[in-house]
């Protein structure tokens, strides 16, 4: 009877178990190996100890987030009105097919409301990818190139493109540019990676929290919502520049 409920747990949690390990494995494992091999050659990637960054910056950095969900959401739904125009019909058809089996799969769990499987939710689908990521995108990917392009917006600019090929979805694939562009840009101006982890994370808590309730996307793309949107970024990024400097 314990073997049976063993198996039975074990069965219930692999989903989660396998998200985890998969984050960990092609994203935070590899951004660990290639950060102690940087640093035994005096190069020094991640810079994962610093701590000395200011509260304000913090904050300001975790306002991005929700302040930008209009103008994500806003891209977001545009990209799928264009990409459902006939021209494309043939060109992303096996693309659209990914997506739907990929929607399918989320379904599955964000749906799910009850405590236990939030929480897990919570932990495997939001925590753990957002630490895993950040070191790899923000850690490894971007310092690399800002070490060789030397101009710090393009470095971000770039591995915001990379973190969205990566994630490829049709639909979210410019949406996810500007999110991993203000992650990144948060990270090049704070010089922490707890500042990006700790953005992803909430990102990742939102949309978990709203995946219910698609209906709240309507109201987000609303023409104001959005310029208000635009307008306080605008703002918050001389505000972090500021903080800089």
């Amino acid at each position: 009877m314990k073997a049976q409920l063993i198996v039975a747990l074990f069965l219930f949690y692999m989903v989660w178990i396998k998200i985890v390990i998969q984050s960990l494995l092609i994203f935070f494992l590899p951004a660990l190996i290639l950060d102690y091999w940087s640093r035994r050659r005096g190069v020094s990637y991640i810079n994962w100890y610093k701590s000395n960054v200011s509260f304000k910056i913090i904050f300001l950095s975790i306002l991005f987030i929700p302040v930008s969900l209009p103008l994500v959401s806003f891209v977001s739904e545009m990209s799928r009105k264009i990409l459902s125009l006939p021209v494309f019909a043939n060109l992303i058809s096996g693309v659209e097919l990914r997506d739907s089996a990929l929607k399918a799969f989320y379904d599955s769990l964000l749906l799910d409301v009850t405590p236990s499987v939030y929480i897990l939710n919570v932990f495997a689908l939001c925590i753990v990818p957002a630490i895993s990521e950040e070191f790899f995108f923000r850690g490894i990917i971007q310092n690399f190139l800002k070490r060789h392009i030397e101009n710090g917006i393009v470095a971000v600019l770039f591995a915001a493109i990379i973190f969205s090929l990566v994630h490829f979805q049709a639909s979210e694939f410019l949406s996810r540019i500007i999110l991993g562009f203000i992650i990144g840009y948060a990270y090049l101006k704070s010089g922490s990676i707890w500042v990006a982890v700790t953005m992803h994370a909430v990102n990742n808590i939102i949309a978990l929290v709203l995946y219910p309730y698609s209906e709240f996307e309507s109201y987000m793309t609303e023409w104001w919502v959005v310029s208000l949107s635009v307008v306080l970024l605008i703002i918050f990024f001389r505000l972090v520049s500021r903080q800089n400097e």
